[in-house]
């Protein structure tokens, strides 16, 4: 009994753990609502397929031939992939196929992308379904008069600056 006994005690493993902090609460975060294609691209006024082709893939070809890409690029049907928090792919109500459902993230940069390149948006408008379109076509170069394109109002001259002005260096403001 001694000779188990004696066995026993030399079994005898001591463990000893420490234990991590606990994790911070994470707060909590409300998913955010999306809008189908459908309603994003009522509240922008332009056909769904605008929608649809600026946030996957728009290719613009230079006057050298290369390709330059200005699509977004935050979902990709063939691939199924998505950028998170801009857009998601849902089951449609139905239950048949599936619904592309945009954040408030990316109405705000198509809302902005309209408003700085209006001419992009013409050329889409005009021809939607096209596999590529000609730089000078998305960013025409601004007319005198008409200050079409997205930087019009830096390139054209103020209208009877200095430069029309009088002789001399006259303040415009008149006399002191």
């Amino acid at each position: 009994a001694a000779a188990v006994a004696a066995a026993a005690a030399a079994a005898r493993v001591r463990v000893s753990l420490r234990c991590a902090p606990p994790m911070p609460s994470l707060p909590m975060v409300i998913p955010e609502r999306g809008q189908s294609e459908r309603d994003l691209a009522q509240r922008l006024n332009v056909p769904t397929v605008v929608v649809a082709r600026l946030s996957g893939s728009v290719t613009l070809l230079d006057g050298g031939g290369r390709k330059v890409e200005i699509g977004l690029g935050i979902k990709s049907r063939r691939q199924r992939l998505v950028a998170v928090g801009w857009c998601r792919l849902r089951p449609s109500a139905g239950g048949s196929g599936e619904v592309w459902e945009y954040l408030g993230l990316a109405e705000r940069t198509l809302r902005e992308y309209q408003s700085e390149f209006p001419s992009l948006f013409a050329m889409l408008l005009c021809e939607p379904r096209a596999d590529a379109y000609s730089l000078a076509d998305a960013f025409p170069a601004p007319e005198a008069e008409a200050g079409w394109g997205p930087t019009a109002g830096i390139l054209l001259p103020p209208k009877g600056g200095a430069a029309a002005g009088g002789e001399g260096g006259e303040d415009p403001a008149g006399p002191a």
